[in-house]
């Protein structure tokens, strides 16, 4: 019976042991260094997934045509022709995606907390 006892505890301390451990493993960095990664070039015919962006519907409410951004913005368009559509002539002509990227700490009253821009040629060189 005594042996019977120990079973649920054991059982316990073990699931939550190995959770513990899987939400040390799950963590965002928030410092550290900036560095650029290459995407891996495959050919086509090695890819197994294509992920083609869909363009604005017309009369789109803004919810719609903000997640329609970010959804164009995953697809393998290294131009990001799609994601162009979503946005303005004007800011479509100006727009860098790889220019810069800004965190919000708080999308509510946009406070910006981490602003990383792409180095520069004159500010690699020593």
């Amino acid at each position: 019976m005594r042996r019977d006892a120990r079973r649920p505890l054991r059982t316990g301390l073990l699931l939550g042991g190995c959770g513990a451990l899987l939400a040390g493993c799950a963590s965002m960095p928030d410092s550290g260094n900036l560095e650029s990664v290459d995407a891996s070039q495959r050919p086509d015919s090695q890819s197994q997934v294509r992920v083609y962006a869909l363009p604005p519907r017309e009369g789109a409410r803004p919810v719609e045509i903000v997640q329609g951004f970010l959804e164009a913005l995953t697809s393998d368009d290294p131009q990001f022709t799609m994601a162009r559509k979503y946005l303005t002539k004007s800011a479509s002509k100006v727009w860098d995606p790889e220019g810069s990227t800004t965190v919000l700490a708080d999308a509510r009253t946009r406070t910006r907390a981490t602003r990383a821009t792409r180095p520069t040629a004159a500010a690699a060189s020593p």
